[in-house]
């Protein structure tokens, strides 16, 4: 019997698997023949950790109308709702819909599943076969240049050309979290949590941005009575994202960067964006903007209901900050990579947590939902050192700043961890036992910064084995927006489809 090797296994069908397949299928010319395997532990096609089948106070922080997996269909999310709202309406019967609407991330799930299934089948006409496969990796062999075996845990083992490692999220390990029955890794599922957790207990969150938002949220909406403690090492906490339209930076470009020959450092870069404020203020003279300054102490709170409801009263107006760096995503990471170390180990240490205060803001909703809790009573912030353990009687304490404190629950909402070694993959465990990935010293996996393969433990390349999203964070410093997932895709699947074409 024949060996059956196939063109393309890719880890993960998440945001950035689905992107992926996606430009590489549009790609595709008339006379090639592809197969490809899709494995993910879940049947949940598409839409990743991100936007899966959870509750719907789970939102959005982007505008319905400016959302889409296809960079070349602008607005594709929002025509969907309305195509297919026979499809969705009875589950969300009292929504309103708008382009200005933040939604529940389940309803975009759905939105990634359908462009999931339809893509498959319009694959077939292009001669590309994708197949799925419900499992889980736990090692990816290099045989050769481009021959590679990706072991399942069920033993069941796959040949392939090429590997695409778009796992997604993970989370910390049991040893890093201590956990028990009473401490989780993540928030996620918040419906599994919601009924692991008795509606009087106190609860600590470790970690302040979307994901301990969601969890607040999320147990309040749902009746939660007992005392909740969100805790930010940093003191930083997420911005509310104002009314302003989108912009388009006419210094913080490649472009003029190149252009101009001017040299990439933190001087160089605040230097640019105070021309871009200027520009962006002349360009809306007319508009009544909110009234502050680009300030990255705006993101340490004092206190947290004052912080809150200064954000609000910013995020009432355009905030031209916000849309300056928000069309700084395509670009972050070639503005990383012309940092010189000193500048990134700086940016890292000093910066890093009030970037991503800024960067990741939150809708106008949640963030009025929060002073409500605040007066309320059950909601506090808290920021500092925090040190989790466990008593022989099971006995939860925290020693918040030297002052111990007993929970009942505690919830890790700190996202992925950078440092691969403390997350619960065993996948990357056993890759790093093997030395076909090296860990990039800024978080995740090392990769090439142009071609998205992925770099072993000495620096050689990997020819056929590429890596995209969260896991690649250290080479492209962040890569959590759509848009930037979106564009990493798209050149990876060029690279990919020289590779099993020549």
């Amino acid at each position: 019997m024949k060996k059956v090797i196939n063109d393309i296994i890719v880890v993960g069908a998440g945001a950035s698997s689905l992107s992926f397949l996606h430009s590489l299928v549009n790609k595709v010319k008339p006379n090639e023949h592809f197969n490809i395997i899709v494995i993910d532990k879940d049947r949940d096609y598409g839409c990743g950790n991100a936007y899966k089948d959870d509750v719907s106070t789970n939102l959005l922080n982007t505008k319905a109308g400016y959302i889409t997996i296809d960079k070349e269909q602008k607005g594709d999310f929002f025509n969907w709702l309305k195509k297919n709202e026979s499809n969705w309406r009875s589950e969300f019967s009292d929504l309103e819909i708008t382009v200005d609407s933040y939604l529940p991330r389940p309803l975009f799930g759905a939105y990634m599943r359908d462009k999931f299934d339809t893509l498959i089948k319009d694959s077939l006409a292009k001669n590309v076969r994708i197949s799925t496969v419900k499992g889980e990796v736990v090692n990816v062999q290099k045989i050769s240049n481009l021959k590679y075996t990706t072991h399942l845990s069920c033993g069941l083992k796959l040949e392939s050309n090429v590997v695409i490692l778009a796992t997604g999220t993970s989370f910390l390990t049991k040893d890093v979290c201590k956990l028990n029955d009473n401490i989780f890794n993540s928030p996620y599922p918040l419906k599994k949590r919601i009924g692991q957790i008795d509606q009087n207990d106190s609860v600590l969150i470790i970690g302040a941005r979307l994901s301990a938002i969601d969890t607040i949220v999320a147990l309040k909406d749902n009746g939660h009575k007992g005392k909740i403690t969100v805790h930010s090492r940093s003191s930083t906490f997420p911005c509310v994202r104002g009314t302003q339209d989108r912009y388009l930076n006419q210094f913080l470009n490649i472009n003029y960067i190149e252009q101009n020959n001017i040299k990439i450092n933190i001087e160089n870069l605040k230097a640019l964006f105070d021309k871009e404020m200027a520009n962006y203020l002349k360009e809306n003279s007319n508009v009544e903007l909110a009234n502050e300054s680009f300030a990255i102490k705006n993101c340490v709170v004092g206190s947290f209901k004052e912080y809150l409801l200064n954000e609000l009263e910013m995020a009432s107006k355009p905030r031209p900050w916000q849309a300056i760096l928000y069309d700084t995503n395509l670009i972050l990471s070639y503005i990383w990579n012309l940092l010189a170390d000193d500048e990134r180990k700086l940016f890292m240490k000093s910066h890093l947590s009030h970037a991503m205060a800024m960067r990741v803001s939150i809708p106008e909703l949640n963030a009025r939902k929060l002073v409500n809790y605040i007066d309320e009573g059950n909601l506090e912030f808290i920021s500092g050192s925090c040190v989790v353990e466990t008593s022989a009687a099971n006995e939860i304490k925290c020693t918040l700043n030297g002052n111990e404190q007993v929970y009942d629950k505690v919830i890790y909402a700190t996202g992925s961890p950078r440092d691969l070694t403390h997350s619960d993959s065993i996948l990357f465990r056993n890759l790093n036992d093997s030395e076909i990935i090296g860990n990039n010293e800024y978080g995740g996996i090392s990769v090439c910064k142009n071609t998205f393969q992925v770099l072993t433990n000495n620096g050689h390349v990997n020819e056929g084995l590429f890596a995209l999203g969260e896991i690649t964070n250290g080479t492209h410093l962040f890569n959590s927006a759509l848009d930037i997932i979106v564009s990493h895709s798209s050149k990876c699947s060029e690279l990919v489809l020289s590779k099993i074409s020549a």
